[in-house]
């Protein structure tokens, strides 16, 4: 590549610029964002060899853009900087979320412009580039989407580069990837919510459970120190597959209130074991 573009300075996007510059995989990395701050951290932090307050301008010769914008910018950047895209660019995002941004980021190309769906499943409970790394994507799950109107030239171009970062690349639909990752990503920060507001609504027993709590409370609520905004995105453009994933999470903990309630030991039991297999066949034991 010799002009990456990455719009959006932030923890993703800081630090996809510090790993293509890291393995020096383009000729000049550029970065955009409207906080100048933002922009001169990066720059101090090796993450961009030039930087910009106007995507406009800098994506006019750009051979691969990032948008690493907050979810619900995505298209709307998307749009911004699609008439002055050269022949043979490449749009990608970073939304953890896929099917109505690829859906309307593929709407928006012009001719001869391509934009694939991208989403690297890394992250921290921190946020903003203070927090990027050029390490953050080592050995993380990295998805492309394929749909009927995706380049084949453009994917295979854009695969090829990804899987420099040291990642895990797989390439699958926009639907498949928003119902897995509803389930293994944004149900997790649902549960989290949900565990933490219950509690908070317990009045006057709060404080003496808060005081009580220790690392199980803490590893399993840690997803709901998160960025609020990006959550929220997740939620509303993923809603379909949440909702599916909400109303299996219903089944299963209902499942396991009954067998509390009726005391059938048995069940209990099976459920505890049945989890603990499948999890310790992800993780270990």
């Amino acid at each position: 590549m010799n002009k990456i573009v990455v719009i959006g300075m932030g923890l993703i996007g800081g630090s996809l610029g510090m790993t293509i510059k890291n393995k020096d995989l383009a000729k000049k990395v550029v970065g955009v964002s409207r906080n100048i701050d933002h922009l001169k951290e990066a720059k101090a932090k090796e993450a961009l060899d030039d930087f910009s307050v106007d995507p406009i301008e800098v994506c006019k010769d750009a051979d691969l853009v990032f948008v690493c914008t907050p979810i619900a910018s995505i298209v709307p950047m998307i749009k911004t900087i699609s008439s002055v895209l050269r022949p043979g660019c490449i749009v990608t995002d970073v939304g953890s979320s896929k099917s109505q941004i690829v859906s309307e980021a593929e709407d928006a190309m012009p001719e001869g412009v391509f934009f694939v769906g991208g989403h690297p499943m890394a992250g921290s409970e921190r946020s903003g580039i203070k927090a990027a790394t050029k390490y953050l994507f080592e050995g993380t799950n990295y998805i492309l989407t394929q749909t009927p109107k995706t380049s084949g030239e453009a994917l295979k171009k854009l695969a090829d580069f990804i899987e420099k970062l040291d990642v895990k690349l797989s390439i699958m639909s926009p639907e498949k990837h928003d119902l897995a990752v509803a389930a293994i990503s944004h149900m997790p920060l649902a549960v989290a919510v949900s565990l933490v507001n219950a509690i908070g609504g317990l009045g006057q027993e709060k404080e003496s459970c808060l005081r009580l709590a220790s690392s199980g409370f803490r590893d399993t609520t840690r997803v709901a120190s998160g960025n609020v905004e990006m959550g929220r995105d997740m939620f509303v453009t993923n809603k379909k597959a949440v909702l599916e994933m909400i109303g299996n999470f219903k089944r299963s903990v209902e499942d396991l209130e009954f067998s509390i309630k009726e005391g059938d030991v048995s069940k209990i039991t099976d459920r505890l074991e049945r989890a603990k297999k499948m999890r310790d066949d992800i993780y270990g034991s």
